[in-house]
């Protein structure tokens, strides 16, 4: 039986925590290894919860939960522990067994990938427990300034987040991204950009990503050629492909991000198709959605624009519709929170800035320090300038976010949706409430 059929008996957590049967625990916190593999070395990030519990991310790619038992094995293999010493550190009846499986695990971890991290809170459906988690896996960082950047990466490192996503602003200039993004890989950390295809075809600036060792780049496509070129123009549609070529050519992996609206929508199978053709394998969705509800409580979008939102009573059927279009083309999603907007917004400036988040165990890190949860109002959680992580993971603002998406937010109505698994898409409570973007003209 490969380790990829024997997950579940013990690397996939059991509904208790406990260490049973005994053997090694891993103290919680962030570890970064470098394996050499084929002449090249390949990255290894586990992330250890309280619980034992931890995240293992191999090449900035694949990721796995693993077991009290499974993170403390790996854990030792990944520092050069001989294995026959690890089996010496736990129990006779498993210790062969459990060495002989994460020694496999870690050899074909990453080998080779394409893959892209893909964070997401455990499914309640799956495992109702607390995750307990000691901080999110991925922070969504806006670049502005370099003042004090490198110290918000430093603390970002510090409370176990292994994953910064550059978020360029409007009026960036490049060289701040390129330190930004040397300044992550210093570390450790996985570095990912996202940027426009009109941008990034522009002064070799796919080479220069690569040069400082950006590991993916992630690009807004609209389903719809007409909605690509409203929201970001023609320029921005003629390059999407010869891009996303590029990209991979020069070893990052591209992933797209697809807002959805009922336009979108219409366009869906013939976009997927393509996509395909694209040989994209992971994208992000979330859908643009409005609060507007008539006098009897009813929830109607505008009909008038080519971008309208769609209302949240609307989601669950589109879900259903996107997941198994997307399981028809071997698309792997990634559902992020609904980016609410109001009746009158323009959408265009609401996509070109993008969700707020990359996933629910994701936040947004402002220039000047403050984060904010993925979900909910803009109302920050802390600042890491002047706040500790754990006065920012401990505040009233993160315990009703998780007391939130870690409850069952499922009903008999939807049958298994991945959009359901952290929060209801229908409930407005859920959704992430920005004030409108205000854009600086490039």
């Amino acid at each position: 039986m490969s380790w990829k059929q024997q997950l579940k008996s013990w690397l996939v957590p059991q509904p208790s925590p406990a260490n049973v049967g005994g053997g090694p625990r891993s103290e919680p916190g962030m570890y970064h290894f470098q394996l050499p593999r084929d002449g090249q070395y390949m990255r290894f990030h586990l992330r250890v919860e309280p619980n034992g519990e931890a995240l293992l991310i191999a090449g900035a790619s694949e990721a796995i939960r693993l077991s009290p038992a499974g993170a403390a094995v790996v854990k030792r293999l990944l520092e050069g522990m001989p294995a026959d010493a690890v089996k010496g550190l736990l129990p006779a009846t498993t210790a062969t067994q459990l060495v002989a499986e994460a020694t496999e695990l870690i050899s074909e971890l990453g080998s080779p990938s394409a893959r892209f991290p893909i964070f997401n809170l455990w499914d309640p459906l799956d495992d109702a427990r607390d995750a307990d988690l000691i901080a999110t896996f991925q922070a969504d960082v806006e670049v502005a300034t370099l003042t004090e950047l490198r110290t918000i990466l430093e603390k970002l490192w510090e409370a176990g987040i292994p994953h910064a996503r550059f978020l360029p602003a409007a009026e960036l200039n490049d060289d701040r991204l390129w330190q930004a993004i040397e300044w992550a890989e210093d570390l450790g950390m996985i570095a990912g950009v996202r940027a426009t295809a009109g941008w990034l075809a522009a002064q070799e600036h796919v080479q220069r990503l690569a040069a400082v060792g950006t590991d993916y780049v992630l690009l807004t496509w609209a389903l719809a050629a007409d909605l690509q070129q409203h929201w970001f123009g023609a320029d921005d549609l003629q390059h999407l492909e010869p891009v996303i070529h590029q990209v991979r050519e020069f070893e990052m992996t591209p992933v797209l991000e697809l807002p959805l609206v009922p336009t979108a929508l219409e366009a869906l199978e013939s976009a997927l198709t393509e996509l395909t053709g694209w040989q994209i394998e992971h994208g992000e969705v979330y859908a643009v959605v409005t609060p507007t509800v008539d006098g009897a409580g009813e929830q109607h979008a505008p009909q008038a624009a080519i971008d309208a939102p769609f209302t949240g009573r609307q989601l669950p059927a589109v879900a259903t519709l996107v997941e198994e279009a997307a399981e028809e083309h071997d698309l792997q999603l990634t559902w992020l929170p609904p980016v609410a907007v109001e009746p009158t917004e323009p959408i265009a400036a609401r996509v070109r800035r993008g969700p707020r988040a990359g996933g629910d165990v994701t936040v947004r890190i402002l220039p000047n320090g403050d984060v904010l949860p993925p979900r909910g109002g803009s109302q920050p959680a802390g600042n890491l300038l002047s706040n500790s992580w754990n006065e920012i993971w401990e505040c009233d603002v993160f315990s009703r976010y998780r007391a939130r998406v870690e409850a069952n937010t499922r009903c008999q109505e939807c049958p298994g949706l991945a959009i359901c698994a952290a929060d209801c898409p229908a409930d407005p409570a859920g959704w992430s409430h920005d004030p409108p973007p205000q854009e600086t003209p490039t």
